[in-house]
């Protein structure tokens, strides 16, 4: 997987791909004090992400209930707010637990 995974065009992706991709955007909103993430997610550039994974940061931020501490302190994130549900399902696991409400929310099944 590239460096900045959150960029990639997700062409012909399995679901390990989109379950790393969750895992990898967790580590850095959970860690986001952190100086390595708190850059990262100053740097992030919306417009340069696929809107799966630009629904996958919204699940995250409203799991966690920081949706609106990221957004003030991060204007370059400001956008996430406006993001709507995937069209179709994107599963990330065979077996489905339907545990986290916002990422069902945005059509990501967990």
């Amino acid at each position: 997987m590239e460096r900045y995974i959150y960029y990639s065009g997700q062409r012909n992706w399995s679901m390990e791909d989109y379950d790393y991709l969750n895992s990898f955007l967790n580590k850095i909103f959970l860690y986001r004090d952190r100086e390595e993430y708190r850059y990262r997610i100053a740097h992030m550039n919306l417009y340069a992400m696929a809107h799966t994974t630009k629904a996958m940061i919204r699940a995250i931020l409203e799991t966690y209930g920081i949706l609106d501490i990221v957004t003030q302190e991060n204007q370059n994130l400001k956008g996430i707010k406006e993001i709507l549900p995937l069209k179709n399902p994107l599963y990330l696991t065979d077996e489905p637990t339907h545990l986290f409400e916002f990422y069902e929310r945005m059509n990501i099944i967990l």
